[in-house]
């Protein structure tokens, strides 16, 4: 007896976009600065550490592992701090997308 209406449907569906949206600029974020950082500490040998000589020899590997290490779980507490927050906003702007269009649809 509790059927959906068409509009809670369409909000639903709505809102699973906004949602894979999310997630999928997410985890691209990730991607492409987690790259950048690998190549930042390894490839281009700067850590921002002001100290370093930006040669990474056998011993320095650790340190410079470290470095990188450290930038990725800050990237990752970045990510999942943009998930947390894009979720649940995408809730009011599906319902005002909705009604944005179903205004102009009855006015029409």
């Amino acid at each position: 007896m509790n059927e959906d209406t068409p509009l809670q449907i369409k909000l639903h569906n709505l809102e699973q976009q906004f949602t894979l949206i999310a997630l999928y600029s997410a985890l691209a974020i990730l991607v492409v600065f987690a790259i950048r950082i690998v190549l930042d500490v390894f490839v281009l040998d700067n850590t921002g550490d002001p100290t370093y000589d930006g040669y990474i020899e056998n011993n320095d590997l650790k340190s410079a592992g470290g470095v990188a290490t450290s930038k990725i779980a800050s990237l990752i507490n970045i990510v999942v701090v943009l998930i947390v927050v894009a979720i649940p906003d995408g809730l009011p702007i599906t319902i005002g997308i909705s009604l944005a269009f179903s205004v102009m649809k009855m006015y029409s």
